[in-house]
């Protein structure tokens, strides 16, 4: 299988995936690093590249034509950082194909979660004595998915005042800046989802 793929998949389109690999990892691990502003740009060379023992994976994520959704998959779960882990477990493709669900069935995601939230809209967003509001406490129980989680904050910018008001210092800044990081790679029709919302808890 090694040696199949490196007749397949050339030194340069494996050289593209460990750049994308090395974007997507800052992206979602550095704070200052946004893969959008600076348009996928890093440090990777190639120099540095060839140098590594692991290009084999490289190669095998060069192979892939959804990539970049497989890496953004992975990094945003919080998974392990090195690029065997990522691409050569049962558990990468798992991370993956609940992205793809997520994304392929938007709109009933989004209405099953939103069945899950207290009946009063803004009680799920009350920050009291400093303490996990509702929809994060959900969240941290899993019965409510980050997509979600985005896509409030999309409509309603809660993380701004929960930024201000949740004096957790270790969980919640986590995952604020995941929230952060993944927005920009979840794409979805605002107006529509801001309907639903309002349909739902106008009732």
């Amino acid at each position: 299988m090694q040696d199949f793929l490196y007749q397949t998949v050339s030194e340069k389109q494996a050289f593209e995936a460990y750049k994308l690999y090395v974007a997507i990892k800052n992206h979602f691990t550095n704070p200052t690093y946004d893969f959008f502003k600076y348009n996928g740009r890093t440090k990777a060379s190639f120099k540095t590249f060839e140098k590594r023992n692991d290009k084999y994976f490289f190669y095998k994520l060069a192979d892939r034509k959804d990539k970049l959704e497989y890496l953004v998959a992975n990094f945003v779960s919080g998974a392990d950082n090195w690029v065997g882990d990522l691409v050569n477990n049962a558990e990468g493709e798992r991370r993956y194909r609940r992205l793809v669900g997520y994304r392929d069935s938007l709109t009933y995601q989004f209405t099953s979660d939103l069945g899950k939230l207290l009946e009063h809209f803004d009680s799920n967003f009350i920050v009291t004595n400093c303490q996990h509001p509702p929809l994060l406490i959900k969240y941290l129980r899993g019965e409510v998915q980050l997509e979600t989680m985005v896509i409030l904050d999309s409509l309603i910018g809660y993380t701004k005042h929960w930024n201000k008001k949740i004096e957790d210092p270790v969980v919640w800044p986590q995952i604020s800046l995941k929230i952060k990081k993944f927005k920009p790679f979840l794409s979805f029709d605002q107006d529509k989802l801001k309907k639903l919302v309002v349909d739902k808890f106008s009732s």
